[in-house]
């Protein structure tokens, strides 16, 4: 089930429905605006101008803006 893999992405790149870890940060104001910080989980639940996204357990409205200081390593994709 695990796709775990070394390459990253940006959250703005990571697929809907792909499970992922944030690795880095590059603007450290991210964690006041959304509370996400590295090591945290993150899944694509929907794409749109503000992607729905769950980071850990909540879920939240992230503008594209935002989703491209988070880089992420891919762990799995739905139904895998």
């Amino acid at each position: 089930m695990t796709l775990k893999t070394n390459k990253t992405c940006t959250l703005s790149e990571l697929q809907e429905g792909t499970l992922g870890e944030i690795v880095a940060i590059d603007n450290e104001g991210i964690f006041e605006q959304i509370g996400a910080h590295v090591g945290m989980t993150v899944v694509v639940l929907k794409r749109a101008v503000a992607s729905l996204i769950q980071i850990g357990t909540g879920q939240l409205e992230v503008p594209q803006e935002i989703c491209d200081h988070i880089r992420v390593v891919p762990l799995a994709s739905a139904g895998q």
